[in-house]
C-alpha cells in the first residue's frame, strides 16, 4: 500500500456494507500550514492534511496495552496526524472559547493538566471512583493539555456528574441531576461548545435542553458509542443515547490509518469521524491514584477531538454561530460513500478545509435533522424561539416563557407565561 493512501473501509466489513473506495490521505505537519487550502488552479488537487478524529463513550475508553510506570504523558500518536504543534505555533489554541464537558471530575494534580484553564463545578460534591476520574482526566487532556491538547488556551468547565461506576451522592442532593439540567447550566454559564463523552441513556422528555442549545446555536458534541457491528454488544442502547437526537454532533471512531474502528457504533446518529484509538492515558493503581499509564480506545476520545477543532474554528471565526460551525464541519468532511451514511456519517473530519472555510458565509441553521427523533425538529425550534411550545414541553428550562394563546397553559404555568406576546403574532 502506498504510505499516502489508506483504506476508509471499516475492518471486518459485512457483505451488506457499501463498498467505500480508498481515498488518499494528506496529513498536517509543521512544514505545511494546517489550514492551507488546495491549489485552486489545479481542479484535481487533493485537500491537504486530511485528518480524521473520533472517539465515543459511557466511560467507553477500553485499555488496549499493558500498563507501565511513567512520570508524564508527553505526546499522543494522533498529534502528528493532526498537526497539533503546527496549529499551536500558528496561534490556534482556543483562546476566548469556553468548552463545557459533562462527566466525572478530572484529577487536576496530574502533570498533563498543569497550566490548563479547567474549572470544576460540582455543587453536589460527588465523589467519583478512580476509574471515572481516569476517564475524565483523559478527556480533559485531549481538550487542554499544553502540548497535545486541541485547545490549551480555552476555558474548560467540567460539570461533575455520576457515571455508571459511581454510587456516592451528597446528602443534600436527592439524586444525580439529569444531563438536561446540566446542559441548561452550561448554557447559562455561556458555553460555546458542550462535550459529552458518555453513552448514557437520555430520555426523550429531556430533549428540552437540546432544543434550547440548538436555538442558541451551541453545538452539543457526543460520542456515538462503542457498540459497532463487531463490538461486544452491537447496537446496545444506541437508539436511546443522546447522540440519537436531532441536531447533536455524533462522533465515531477511526484508527490512525483513518479506517473506521471495529467497535465504533453504526447508525443514523453518526455525524463525523475522528481518531479514537491508541490514546495514552492514566489509570488507577491499587491505591486509586492515577499513576499507571497505558493506552485505550473508544469514541469517548473522538468527541473531544471534534469539540477541540470546533473551538479552534470559533477562535478563528469569532462571529460564527455554532450552527455555522457545524455546517462547516460536515461540508468540509471527506466523504466515504453517500453523505450521510450509517458508518461514517458525513465523513472524516478535515482540519485544514474546516479552518479555511469562513463559516459566516453559511446558513445559520442546524443541518442535522435527518434522524428519526420527533422531539427536536425544525418546527420545534421555530416554536421554541417564538414562545409557542407548551410549558410542559420545556420543563427544566429556566429561560423559556410561553407566549401563546392557550389559557390552560397560562393558568397552570403563570410564572412561565406571557400571554399572547409571541413575535409570530406581530410579523
Amino acid at each position: 500500500m502506498d504510505p499516502h493512501e489508506v483504506s476508509t473501509i471499516g475492518r471486518g466489513a459485512p457483505s451488506a456494507r457499501p463498498e467505500y473506495r480508498r481515498v488518499p490521505c494528506w496529513c498536517a505537519s509543521a512544514a505545511v500550514l494546517p489550514w492551507q487550502a488546495p491549489d485552486e488552479g489545479d481542479p484535481d488537487a487533493p485537500p491537504p492534511h486530511l485528518a480524521a478524529l473520533t472517539l465515543a463513550t459511557t466511560l467507553l475508553l477500553t485499555p488496549t496495552t499493558p500498563a507501565h510506570a511513567e512520570d508524564t504523558i508527553t505526546d499522543q500518536k494522533y498529534t502528528s496526524v493532526a498537526g497539533i504543534k503546527a496549529l499551536h505555533d500558528l496561534g490556534l489554541t482556543g483562546t476566548g472559547v469556553t468548552i463545557a464537558y459533562i462527566e466525572a471530575a478530572p484529577d487536576l494534580t496530574v502533570p498533563e493538566l498543569q497550566g490548563t484553564d479547567i474549572e470544576i463545578k460540582n455543587p453536589c460534591n460527588y465523589t467519583n471512583t478512580p476509574k471515572s476520574r481516569a476517564h475524565s482526566t483523559a478527556i480533559a487532556g485531549i481538550l487542554a493539555n499544553r502540548n497535545w491538547g486541541w485547545a490549551p488556551d480555552a476555558h474548560i468547565i467540567n460539570y461533575t456528574t455520576l457515571t455508571s461506576y459511581d454510587t456516592s451522592v451528597d446528602e443534600y442532593c436527592s439524586a444525580a441531576p439529569s444531563f438536561s439540567a446540566i446542559i441548561h447550566q452550561a448554557l447559562d454559564d455561556g458555553a460555546d461548545i458542550i462535550n459529552l463523552s458518555t453513552g448514557a441513556y437520555f430520555p426523550y422528555h429531556e430533549s428540552t435542553a437540546i432544543i434550547r442549545a440548538t436555538s442558541m446555536g451551541v453545538p452539543v458534541v457526543v460520542s456515538a458509542g462503542n457498540s459497532g457491528e463487531e463490538a461486544r454488544n452491537p447496537g446496545f442502547k444506541d437508539e436511546t443515547s443522546l447522540a440519537s437526537l436531532n441536531t447533536v454532533v455524533g462522533v465515531g471512531s477511526l484508527t490512525l490509518d483513518l479506517e473506521r474502528s471495529e467497535f465504533s457504533s453504526v447508525g443514523e446518529f453518526v455525524t463525523i469521524m475522528a481518531p479514537g484509538e491508541d490514546i495514552t492515558l492514566r489509570t488507577p493503581d491499587a491505591n486509586g491514584d492515577l499513576t499507571v499509564i497505558t493506552t485505550a480506545q473508544g469514541t469517548s476520545a473522538s468527541a473531544p477531538m471534534v469539540s477541540g477543532l470546533l473551538a479552534l474554528g470559533k477562535q478563528k471565526w469569532p462571529n460564527a454561530t455554532g450552527n455555522q460551525l457545524i455546517r462547516a464541519l460536515i461540508t468540509t468532511a471527506h466523504p466515504v460513500g453517500e453523505q450521510p451514511n450509517p458508518y461514517y456519517g458525513y465523513g472524516i473530519m478535515q482540519i485544514s478545509p474546516f479552518l479555511n472555510t469562513d463559516p459566516t458565509t453559511l446558513e445559520d441553521t442546524n443541518p442535522l435533522f435527518t434522524r428519526r427523533d420527533k422531539n427536536v425538529t425544525p418546527d420545534t425550534i421555530t416554536d421554541y424561539k417564538d414562545g409557542l411550545l407548551l410549558p410542559t414541553k420545556t420543563l427544566g428550562d429556566p429561560t423559556y416563557r410561553y407566549r401563546g394563546l392557550d389559557p390552560d397553559a397560562v393558568y397552570h404555568h403563570p410564572t412561565r407565561s406571557h400571554f399572547g406576546t409571541s413575535p409570530r403574532y406581530h410579523r
